[in-house]
């Protein structure tokens, strides 16, 4: 947790609330337990300019 805040939260940005606790950061995580691999990179392809949500699914199926 300490190196957490250090890395990440450094000067007024800690005290701003940009960054999660500790605590927040794990139970956003935890959602990502449920993603598969393919479920990401089907995310990351969605990123593209002009990939949908059905261009990437093809790719990835």
């Amino acid at each position: 947790m300490d190196y957490y805040s250090e890395q990440f939260c450094i000067g007024k940005v800690r005290y701003s609330r940009v960054c999660l606790s500790y605590e927040e950061f794990v139970n956003k995580c935890q959602d990502l337990d449920k993603m598969t691999v393919n479920d990401v990179f089907a995310l990351q392809l969605m990123q593209v300019p002009q990939v949908t949500e059905d261009i990437a699914l093809a790719v990835v199926g």
